[in-house]
């Protein structure tokens, strides 16, 4: 990600915002809007390091964007298995050899289990 900022870096939230026009409602016309304003780039700049910081952390669940430079930078193409149904990501070519990743959330219901 390092490498190619600007194919990563535009997907960053900074200050609990995503990057680009936000569209705004007026209530009182019922109308809506697309406001221009956005974060400085010494924001944005800095909640990209951040997120690099984060991912490059051990044992850091990598989202979709790790996933993608992942299938860039070794030329694979990833599907990940999940319980709702299994997802691709790809590199830039899709007849790549394909990775799999197995991604299952365990979630214990505790007044379903008798423990003795």
């Amino acid at each position: 990600m390092r490498a190619n900022p600007t194919e990563f870096k535009p997907f960053i939230s900074y200050d609990g915002e995503r990057r680009g026009f936000k569209r705004t409602v007026n209530k009182s016309r019922g109308s809506s809007a697309v406001s221009t304003k956005h974060s400085s780039e010494a924001k944005i700049d800095a909640a990209w390091e951040k997120y690099l910081k984060s991912m490059a952390k051990l044992r850091n669940w990598g989202d979709h964007l790790a996933i993608r430079a992942f299938a860039c930078a070794y030329k694979r193409n990833v599907r990940v298995h999940r319980t709702d149904g299994d997802h691709d990501v790809t590199s830039n070519d899709v007849g790549n050899p394909i990775t799999y990743i197995a991604y299952h959330v365990s979630k214990i219901l505790q007044s379903n289990w008798n423990i003795y």
